[in-house]
């Protein structure tokens, strides 16, 4: 009998260490496969890398626009031997 005793407290002390289980709905379950399943995270990547390549495509049959903006000034002053020179330019 003395090894009943012996066990009593150590059964009882790791009933209160487990906690309760809490009850979760298979929905929760559900979506929390969803957002942690690697395959699928990969399968939605994939399809967003797919769904951009006919804009891509087509952006390139579009036609393309740039424009470019130069100013330039140049003084030169002829006198005293050596021409003295100033000048701005703004791109």
């Amino acid at each position: 009998m003395r090894p009943m005793f012996e066990l009593a407290p150590c059964s009882i002390g790791a009933g209160f260490a487990c906690s309760p289980a809490s009850a979760v709905s298979l929905n929760q379950l559900y979506d929390e496969a969803l957002e942690t399943d690697a395959q699928l995270q990969s399968a939605r990547a994939s399809l967003t890398a797919d769904s951009e390549q006919l804009p891509q495509a087509r952006a390139k049959l579009l036609p393309q626009l740039s424009a470019s903006v130069t100013a330039s000034e140049q003084r030169t002053e002829l006198g005293g031997g050596f021409p003295a020179s100033t000048g701005n330019s703004n791109g």
